[in-house]
């Protein structure tokens, strides 16, 4: 019974950090060749969508991308994901000046919930909430290097 208590605190927890935590991209830089740095947060984003794939997919997709002379891209965190959320915008909540070609719509992110691992967590681009579904289903594909600097 206790494994089961420690998922669900975790659980607990990281909706926590989703929900209330707002960590938000900050000075955006288009660095021109296809990649956006957020001065904020110290990541590298992936300008244009990778399209629609299964989470599997999604994660070798960003793994196996050659962007900006750079090899070590990967699918963003749950965090790091939201932190593009920009809640003065709506449909899509994202700054579209630095993302033009993005989808209003569901984007996986590399976490998953401790007690669901058939699922994982996405950020819908629509609304700019957060949610999970499960790992079969096909949702769009933003990849990300570097480390996420506001919390080191």
């Amino acid at each position: 019974m206790r494994v089961g208590i420690d998922k669900l605190a975790y659980l607990i927890l990281g909706m926590i950090l989703v929900t209330f935590v707002d960590v938000h991209a900050g000075e955006l830089i288009d660095k021109r060749n296809s990649i956006i740095l957020d001065q904020t947060t110290g990541l590298i984003w992936q300008k244009t969508e990778g399209g629609k794939r299964t989470w599997e997919k999604a994660i070798v997709y960003c793994e196996n991308l050659v962007l900006g002379n750079y090899e070590d891209w990967r699918l963003p965190n749950i965090i790091e994901l939201r932190s593009l959320v920009d809640r003065s915008k709506h449909n899509p909540t994202i700054d579209t000046a630095y993302f033009p070609d993005v989808a209003p719509s569901i984007y996986w992110t590399s976490s998953t919930p401790p007690s669901h691992n058939e699922y994982a967590w996405f950020v819908s681009f629509y609304t700019g909430n957060v949610n999970n579904y499960s790992k079969s289903y096909s949702y769009y594909v933003r990849c990300v290097r570097g480390s996420f600097e506001k919390f080191k």
